[in-house]
């Protein structure tokens, strides 16, 4: 009932042909250059492979992002690919070309979906309420959402260019938990409230300088910024149901930098904000009165499940830069050291009981907030400025230096890491996988070579 083409541009497209007719259902343009020589729909029908007259083949998801990179497959050797085949259970493809057939593993939730737009770097990601779309920030001064749903017609699109570049941690993006709009800054002396129903966006102002950071609760109702007014240190909550706005003066609780600090809204509509010593504080805005939930938080933070549960790290350029799980239930503070100590982002699942973090060496890691060795996320070129988890906890999205945002499936955290394996141990897995090896080779100018051993067939197929 479907049907795949190639095309000329190197494009591939999706028909339906249940009404007795081709009705285009999505397309991939130009997904490599040169013919195609073979293209194959997986057992499944979920998944597409092209082989093009060239050393690379693409698999394409039919339920994949829009706009997201395929999977790309690089053959051995320099021959051109001749033919695809996959196992009946959809688990494996093999691929032919000039110098013998190479067997994949395709299980497609070990990787991560690429999506490609903004010109720099993201440093702000965000899950829709659902887990529909996600929105994102970048240093090219853009605000994007990004569907996740392979239906047709689906687009990227931005919805607000600030229209000039951001500089690394000036910029902010918080989406309201309805869904209904987010509050970005941009190295100005506004916050934008930008719908995302494709209505104006409206400035909230009144600042001497420039606004670093926002937060948003009640559902959307209320929205914070930190800023300065008259040389005061405030908070300035503003309240759509009712139209006002309140200011709180901070100079006397946080200090000169009242609009440097992170700002988060608790499921109550009380400020967290945090002084200069790491003191944070809940405040009620009707009066300005505030209580010491926590010491030792950093500058940068974020809160959850029900909101006892806080991440912080300390921000600066070029020190250890640690993650500390404050648990504000049993009044605990751990450090998260098995996430080592170049942490930049954070986040936290809704159940409060799996951290994420992004770091300086471009890994994102995942685990269990009680501390144990994490799950490593490998594909980021450069440090990762922003995480998220999906509502129901089956999705990260993650931003980095790259300009790309990854979307990873959750991975198994009941499974030991591979990483965490006896050097033995780990390297007899690696062999039982693959016949290839890296051995060294005077006469290469790098010093080493790929040695492809004879393949004898497997026992037993392994597993990853």
């Amino acid at each position: 009932d479907r049907l795949a083409t190639f095309h000329g541009d190197g494009g591939v497209r999706l028909w339906a042909l249940g009404k007795g007719f081709a009705e285009l259902l999505r397309e991939w343009p130009r997904l490599g250059d040169g013919g195609c020589n073979d293209l194959r729909f997986a057992p499944s029908g979920d998944q597409i492979a092209v082989g093009f007259d060239s050393v690379e083949v693409p698999v394409i998801g039919i339920d994949d992002p829009p706009g997201s990179d395929p999977l790309l497959l690089q053959l051995p050797g320099d021959s051109r690919m001749v033919e695809l085949k996959y196992h009946p259970a959809g688990t494996w493809l093999a691929t032919a070309n000039m110098g013998g057939v190479s067997l994949w593993p395709l299980d497609r939730e070990r990787y991560p979906h690429v999506l490609r737009g903004h010109a720099g770097t993201v440093e702000k990601v965000a899950f829709a309420p659902d887990g529909r779309w996600i929105v994102s920030q970048g240093g090219d001064g853009t605000v994007r959402q990004w569907p996740l749903e392979g239906s047709a017609g689906s687009r990227t699109r931005v919805v607000h260019d600030w229209e000039h570049p951001v500089p690394t941690l000036v910029g902010w993006m918080e989406l309201s938990p309805d869904g209904r709009y987010v509050v970005s800054t941009c190295n100005e002396d506004i916050a934008l409230v930008v719908p995302l129903d494709h209505s104006a966006p409206f400035p909230l102002g009144g600042f001497d300088n420039r606004v670093l950071r926002v937060a948003v609760g009640g559902n959307g109702r209320f929205v914070a910024v930190s800023g300065r007014v008259d040389g005061r240190g405030i908070v300035r909550v503003w309240d759509f149901e009712s139209n006002t706005n309140r200011d709180i003066d901070m100079s006397d609780v946080v200090g000169e930098n009242a609009f440097n600090t992170s700002l988060k809204l608790t499921n109550r509509d009380r400020v967290l904000s945090r002084d200069s010593e790491g003191t944070l504080r809940e405040i009620d805005p009707t009066d300005g009165s505030n209580t010491v939930i926590a010491h030792g938080v950093g500058g940068q933070f974020t809160i959850g499940r029900d909101d006892d549960l806080i991440v912080s790290r300390h921000r600066g350029d070029g020190v250890a830069s640690v993650a500390t799980i404050h648990d504000l239930a049993d009044n605990e503070v751990s450090p998260l050291s098995s996430h080592g100590d170049l942490v930049i982002s954070f986040a936290l699942d809704s159940s409060g009981s799996i951290v994420v973090t992004g770091s300086r060496d471009g890994i994102v890691r995942v685990g269990p907030v009680s501390g144990e060795s994490p799950r490593w996320l490998v594909g980021h070129d450069g440090c990762v400025w922003g995480v998220a988890v999906s509502p129901d906890g089956k999705w990260i999205a993650s931003g980095g230096d790259d300009g790309t945002i990854r979307l990873w499936p959750m991975p198994d955290l009941t499974k030991p890491p591979l990483h965490d394996l006896p050097r033995d141990e780990f390297l007899a897995r690696l062999g039982s996988l693959i016949n290839r090896h890296v051995i060294h080779d005077p006469d290469d100018p790098e010093g080493y070579r790929i040695k492809v051993d004879p393949f004898p067939g497997w026992a037993t197929v392994p597993e990853w």
